[in-house]
């Protein structure tokens, strides 16, 4: 896996005097957080992305290898001594009539052009209020942001919050915190909000309802008797320094365990 902690877990790998291969299934490093190339607001998240990307460019023993999807096969042919797997997580996708055909993961539409366009986010989490903002700040004529709780973004109140609420405020987004989304149907949400039910329609739909961990079983069973550590949001989706921690911490215990049977 080649994102925040896939990277971080190659550099300090590497560092230590392993011999590296980082393997990334996508064509680019950076996993989820190859949203920030499109995100004007979220620049102190991209500059750090890329400056890991930029550490594993400088360390040319890093086994760099893009496009490149990991499986049983891979393993038995490969037969590393020590197995560091950062798989990241997926857009959870609760049981909403209609969610999954009429509506797209938030991460996916990141990069599209929605000028003039109506967007409807559903999720009131501070991911999906940022993308609200970044979607309205970025032309589209209307963003509608529902959220379950009473609050939206819940949670301390801090600068970037305040400035997020100004800029809902700037480009007229629409909010509806304590909301409840029924169905969701072509160019439709169904929501009973605090005053009453509503149909609202919107040219995109998109989601943004929490991030699952991506499975690793079969990589577990794959891997047999070669150590092997999970790290970053495949263990549990968190923020970034929990990936960057995560991701130095697994190449440590290969050091660890190399080194004490050394001795």
């Amino acid at each position: 896996g080649g994102g925040m902690a896939g990277m971080q877990a190659a550099i300090t790998a590497a560092d230590i005097g392993f011999d590296v291969v980082l393997c990334e299934k996508k064509k680019d490093l950076g996993g989820i957080f190859r949203f920030t190339d499109h995100d004007k607001h979220k620049y102190d998240h991209r500059r750090f992305k890329d400056r890991l990307i930029r550490r594993i460019g400088k360390r040319s023993w890093i086994d760099l290898r893009l496009g490149c999807c990991v499986d049983r096969a891979f393993i038995e042919r490969e037969r590393p001594d020590f197995i560091v797997c950062a798989v990241g997580s997926s857009a959870f996708v609760p049981d909403i009539p209609g969610l999954r055909e009429n509506a797209r993961p938030l991460l996916e539409v990141y990069g599209e052009n929605f000028a003039g366009k109506s967007v409807a986010v559903l999720g009131g989490g501070l991911s999906g209020c940022e993308a609200a903002y970044s979607l309205a700040d970025s032309g589209a004529a209307q963003v509608s942001v529902f959220g379950r709780r009473e609050q939206l973004a819940p949670g301390p109140l801090d600068a970037n919050k305040i400035d997020l609420f100004r800029g809902f405020e700037r480009c007229g987004v629409r909010q509806y915190p304590g909301a409840e989304v029924m169905a969701v149907e072509p160019h439709l949400v169904r929501a009973r909000t605090r005053d009453g039910d509503i149909a609202l329609h919107a040219d995109c739909i998109v989601y943004a309802l929490g991030m699952r961990s991506n499975d690793t079983e079969a990589l577990r069973e794959a891997a047999g008797d070669i150590p092997f550590v999970t790290a970053g949001d495949c263990v549990e989706p968190g923020k970034v320094y929990h990936a960057i921690y995560d991701g130095a911490s697994a190449a440590l215990k290969a050091w660890k365990l190399f080194n004490n049977e050394e001795n």
